[in-house]
């Protein structure tokens, strides 16, 4: 089994010392998607 497997159906939340902020949805092995929620990762959202 994957990490990714593990991680399907799963949220992360990341949020690093630099200011960086992120959630991230694993929906399948193949398909994270994710958001930034601080002014660092510029509040775009990614797959």
């Amino acid at each position: 089994m994957t990490i990714f497997e593990k991680a399907q159906g799963k949220r992360v939340d990341v949020d690093y010392e630099s200011g960086g902020h992120y959630v991230i949805d694993y929906l399948s092995e193949s398909e994270p998607r994710g958001n930034a929620l601080s002014k660092v990762g510029g509040g775009r959202a990614f797959k």
